[in-house]
C-alpha cells in the first residue's frame, strides 16, 4: 500500500502518550481482581469482578490504546485533521479513566447510581471522539482502505457504547429484547465491530511498513471491514426485530463473522511466513495475537456445530481470554513496541536542527526489556486458560498479568523519559 506519510501534521508528544502510558496503568487492577477473587472469578461471566476485569481490559486498556494511537496515526498517515480532538485530549484522558473506574466500581458494588454515572461518562467520552474524528475524515482527502476501516471502527465502537449505555440505564428495554442476547451483541460489536476492525484498519498500513510484509491481498483491504458492519448491522436486526423468529439466522451470522475473523488472522500470519526479516518482539506479539482470533473462531464455528461444547463449563470465559487478553492485549502491546519508539525518535528529530548524535529506534525500548514483558503476558494469557480446568492457576495467572503490565508500563514511561533527557540536552546546546 503506497501512501505518503505527513509527519509534519504530527500531534506533540504528550497528545498520545498520555493515553499509551495510562493504558497498562488501568489493566493493573485486574491483576488485584484475579488474586483477590481468585477462582470466584472465572466461576461465570456474570459474575461482578469478571464484569470489572472485562471492563479494564476494553475501556482501560484497549480504550486508551485505541485512542492515543488514533490521535497519532490519523494525521500523520490520513490527513485527517483533528486539532480540536488534541486539544481536548487532557481531559478526554481525565473522563475516560474516571468513567473506567467508575464503572468498575459499579460492577464490584453493584450500584446501578455508579452505573448510570459511569456510562454517562464513558459515553461523554466516546461521543466526543466518535463526532470530532468523524467530520475530520469526511473532510480529508484521503479514501484509502485504512481510513474506511478506522471509519467502520469508529462507527462499531459508537455502536458498542450505545448498546452499553442501554444494559447499563434501560433495563427495561433490555429485558425486552432478552439480557443475555443484547449482552451477546453488546460484545460481539465491541469485539468485531470495534477493535478488530480497527486492528484490521491499522494493519493496513503498519504490517506492511513496519513489519516489511508484502501487503494485503486486494479483497481483504476492500471487503473484510465493511462484510464485519454488515453482518453485524443484520445481527443486530435478528436480535431486536422480528426477524429473530427466522430459525437459524443468529447461528448463521456468527458463522460469518468468525469466518471473517479466521481469514483476517490467517491472512496476517502468512504475510509474516512471507516476509524476510527476522521475527522481533513485536512481530511475535502479533503472531500470537492472530494465533488467538483464530482459535476463537474454530471454537465459534465448532459451538455452532455441535451446540453442546458451548454448554461446557467456561467455553464462553475461553472465549473471552483468547478475544481480549490474546488478540487484543497482544496486538496493542506489540503496536506499543513500534509506535512509542517511533514517537520518541520522530519528534527528537523535529527538535534536532543541528543533528547532534540520538539514539536509533532500537536503543529507546531495549528488545531484552521487550522480551521479559512479551513472555510475562503470554504466561499470564496461559495460566488464564488453564486457570479454566485447574482453578488455582488463577493465582499465577494474577501474579504474572501484574508483572506485565509493571513491566510495560516501566518499558513505556522509561521511553518517555529517555525523550525528555535528550530534548533536554538537545535544548541547552542550542545557541
Amino acid at each position: 500500500m503506497s501512501r505518503v506519510l505527513a509527519y509534519d501534521q504530527a500531534p506533540a508528544i504528550s497528545v498520545p502518550l498520555r493515553f499509551l502510558l495510562a493504558a497498562p496503568v488501568l489493566a493493573l487492577p485486574a491483576a488485584v481482581l484475579l488474586l483477590y477473587y481468585g477462582p470466584e472469578l472465572l466461576a461465570t461471566r456474570w459474575s461482578a469482578a469478571a464484569l470489572a476485569a472485562t471492563h479494564l481490559i476494553t475501556l482501560g486498556f484497549i480504550g486508551h490504546s485505541v485512542v492515543g494511537a488514533l490521535m497519532q496515526f490519523l494525521p500523520v498517515a490520513a490527513g485527517a485533521d483533528i486539532r480540536q480532538l488534541h486539544r481536548a485530549a487532557p481531559w478526554l484522558q481525565v473522563l475516560l479513566t474516571a468513567g473506567t473506574l467508575l464503572l468498575v466500581a459499579a460492577f464490584l458494588l453493584q450500584s446501578a447510581p455508579l452505573l448510570k454515572m459511569a456510562a454517562a461518562l464513558v459515553a461523554l467520552v466516546v461521543a466526543a471522539v466518535v463526532i470530532l474524528t468523524g467530520i475530520a475524515l469526511a473532510r480529508c482527502t484521503a479514501n484509502d482502505a485504512t481510513t474506511r476501516a478506522v471509519t467502520l471502527g469508529l462507527a462499531g465502537l459508537a455502536v458498542t457504547i450505545t448498546l452499553g449505555c442501554v444494559l447499563a440505564t434501560l433495563p427495561n428495554w433490555a429485558a425486552a429484547w432478552g439480557i443475555a442476547s443484547l449482552t451477546d451483541l453488546h460484545a460481539a460489536w465491541g469485539l468485531a465491530g470495534w477493535v478488530t476492525i480497527t486492528v484490521i484498519g491499522v494493519a493496513l498500513a503498519v504490517v506492511p511498513m513496519f513489519q516489511i510484509t508484502p501487503r494485503y491481498p486486494p479483497a481483504v483491504e476492500r471487503w473484510l471491514a465493511p462484510l464485519i458492519v454488515a453482518t453485524l448491522t443484520v445481527l443486530t436486526l435478528a436480535v431486536t426485530t422480528e426477524l429473530n423468529r427466522l430459525p437459524g439466522l443468529r447461528e448463521l451470522l456468527y458463522a460469518l463473522i468468525a469466518a471473517a475473523l479466521a481469514g483476517f488472522g490467517v491472512v496476517t500470519l502468512n504475510l509474516h511466513h512471507a516476509s524476510r526479516r527476522r521475527a522481533d518482539v513485536s512481530v511475535w506479539l502479533w503472531r500470537g495475537g492472530m494465533a488467538s482470533l483464530v482459535a476463537v473462531a474454530l471454537l465459534a464455528v465448532g459451538a455452532l456445530a455441535a451446540p453442546g461444547l458451548a454448554q461446557l463449563p467456561g467455553f464462553d470465559l475461553l472465549i473471552g481470554i483468547l478475544m481480549l487478553a490474546g488478540f487484543g492485549m497482544s496486538v496493542i502491546n506489540g503496536m506499543m513496541y513500534k509506535i512509542v519508539p517511533f514517537l520518541v525518535w520522530l519528534h527528537l528529530q523535529q527538535a534536532n536542527p543541528e543533528r547532534h548524535p540520538l539514539p536509533h529506534m532500537g536503543q529507546i525500548i531495549p528488545q531484552r526489556a521487550m522480551r521479559w514483558q512479551a513472555a510475562a503476558h503470554g504466561v499470564a494469557v496461559a495460566l488464564l486458560i488453564a486457570a479454566l480446568a485447574w482453578p488455582l492457576a488463577i493465582y499465577g495467572a494474577g501474579l504474572a498479568w501484574a508483572v506485565s503490565q509493571l513491566m510495560l508500563a516501566v518499558n513505556l514511561t522509561r521511553a518517555a523519559w529517555r525523550y525528555a533527557r535528550f530534548k533536554q540536552g538537545i535544548t541547552t546546546r542550542l545557541p
